[in-house]
């Protein structure tokens, strides 16, 4: 038998149909596929070597934003590069709050001094001001620099609609020919498109499960639904989801107002109200709170600032009959 060469992929608009039959899954298996092919073989290397261009890369950032232009045939792409500190995790940043506030608990039940750490009517307290620097001080620590790159074009008249276009295998898009670009601007509407039909179909399915975050399983639950000839399970599973960001930016929070602001640093200021469970003295011109509650305020925040929500992985089962 003659094998033949392909030469060009012919990519359809998709019409977004989205039902849970024969045709829709189709749609749904066909847009994952093209929307990958599209991704790895068209926009990601035209992108790279876009980006190239401006010359900017993690270990070369510009001193502030910078807008490179690139005209490829008659379309023009603006690159955004964007300076960029990397910062630990919010969840990084309260662990390390909650084994500060553990150390200096432990020293000063073992008898060792610290500065800004006192006994007060026979309780530990500590100043309010070292608390915030200590906190805020890890959210603000800066792990390592780079760049933030986004792309934008206009849309040429002609590009915007259309009904097929074709991938020339071997194409190599890199290398920002004229009809390289208008493959990409293409294929950058298709990707959209084809992701819009996942979307949609992933939508219908979990919706027949009867969960959401609002409503949860008590417990992983299997749901089995058919599409045309097709099987698939929605795994529901529930699990338990903190905002740690919530919680340090009720102890550190910035704000104008003093209402704004995280408790710790409405204390650090001299500003009490509002916080009477932490039993602040002052003492020096600064305020102090009582160690034991600052603790079990902060554990008291994540149990605040915990919510169940679920995740819904999907498996497919094609062409049972």
């Amino acid at each position: 038998m003659k094998s033949t060469t392909l030469r060009a992929v012919k990519i359809k608009r998709p019409d977004g149909y989205a039902a849970l039959d024969d045709r829709g899954v189709d749609n749904y298996y066909r847009s994952g596929e093209r929307k990958n092919f599209l991704s790895q073989v068209v926009v990601d290397p035209f992108e790279y070597a876009l980006k190239e261009r401006t010359g900017y890369w993690d270990g070369n950032a510009p001193s502030g934003k910078k807008e490179t232009s690139v005209p490829v045939g008659d379309i023009e792409f603006h690159v955004t590069t964007t300076p960029t500190a990397k910062r630990p995790p919010i969840e990084e940043v309260y662990q390390h709050a909650r084994a500060f506030l553990g150390r200096v608990m432990e020293d000063y039940m073992q008898g060792r001094t610290r500065e800004g750490v006192r006994t007060i009517e026979g309780m530990p307290y500590i100043d309010a001001a070292q608390v915030l620097n200590e906190i805020a001080g890890k959210r603000e620590e800066v792990i390592s620099e780079g760049i933030r790159q986004g792309i934008a074009f206009g849309l040429p008249r002609y590009l915007k609609d259309w009904d097929s276009f074709l991938v020339e295998i071997g194409c190599k898009f890199g290398l920002l020919k004229p009809e390289a670009a208008k493959t990409y601007v293409r294929s950058v509407q298709a990707v959209k498109m084809y992701g819009d039909t996942t979307k949609k179909f992933e939508a219908n399915l979990k919706g027949l499960t009867g969960y959401t975050k609002d409503s949860p399983p008590e417990e992983t639950a299997d749901t089995w639904e058919e599409a045309g000839s097709h099987l698939f399970l929605v795994k529901t599973i529930p699990y338990k989801s903190v905002s740690y960001a919530g919680v340090i930016n009720t102890l550190v929070g910035d704000g104008e107002k003093p209402e704004k602001m995280g408790e710790v640093r409405r204390a650090s200021l001299g500003i009490v109200w509002g916080l009477d469970a932490y039993r602040p003295k002052t003492r020096d011109g600064s305020v102090f709170l009582e160690l034991g509650v600052l603790q079990a305020r902060l554990d008291g925040l994540v149990e605040e600032n915990t919510e169940t929500a679920i995740r819904q992985p999907i498996l497919h089962f094609p062409l049972l009959d």
